[in-house]
């Protein structure tokens, strides 16, 4: 998904606009966050882009290890399917930041959907991710081009 802090998009019927874009680098499992923020209603997003397919994510405080084999939320169980170190890039309205040292671990659950677990220098997050319909999906610019 190709947007930038500014632009706007819809999402399952509601507008956000992205107030935030952090790059994760690793070669092997890249992947993307978009802090989004809601345009006429109350209700921020937070859209997690891995390996080209879009995810709606839910944050959630993590009763496990970093780096567990297996982690369970909600009664249900995610298996480490991936886990990587390399710097995040993030691009906010105030400005970038880069963390050299994030690392991550990817849980794969029933039906496509995700658990992202990591942490960059002393900030850990914690994301339950579930699969996004593209075709509900429709990222167009601020400026309207």
């Amino acid at each position: 998904m190709r947007t930038q802090v500014g632009d706007a998009l819809a999402c399952e019927g509601a507008h956000y606009s992205v107030a935030s874009v952090a790059v994760c680098r690793d070669a092997a499992t890249p992947w993307t966050q978009f802090g989004l923020s809601p345009v006429g209603h109350e209700r921020d997003l937070v859209l997690v882009e891995v390996r080209g397919a879009p995810f709606a994510a839910g944050s959630v405080e993590p009763q496990w290890e970093l780096g567990a084999p297996a982690v369970t939320c909600g009664g249900v169980t995610y298996r480490l399917g991936a886990q990587g170190r390399a710097p995040l890039e993030q691009e906010a309205r105030d400005g970038p930041r880069r963390f050299d040292r994030a690392q991550f671990w990817l849980y794969e659950g029933p039906e496509g959907a995700l658990v992202l677990d990591g942490q960059s220098h002393a900030s850990r997050f914690s994301w339950v991710l579930r699969p996004l319909d593209p075709d509900h999906l429709e990222v167009y610019s601020a400026s309207g081009a």
